[in-house]
């Protein structure tokens, strides 16, 4: 069984899209951002060693597009 410990759970939006990000915790130093953008149909995950503000600003610069 995986079982995931997060120190910090954060409830956000991005563009306007709910999102959920989980910060660093004594186990581990990585985090994670997820969020679905149900009217293009995608489902979004960022997970590195970085700041809940880099991630963020990764999120908000991206623009998805249907061709």
């Amino acid at each position: 069984m995986l079982t995931l410990y997060f120190l910090l759970h954060e409830h956000l939006l991005i563009n306007g899209v709910s999102a959920e990000y989980y910060g660093p915790s004594e186990e581990s130093d990585t985090s994670n951002l997820l969020w679905i953008d149900e009217e293009m149909g995608v489902f979004c995950t960022l997970q590195g060693h970085i700041s809940k503000e880099e991630m963020l600003c990764i999120a908000e610069g991206m623009e998805f597009s249907r061709k």
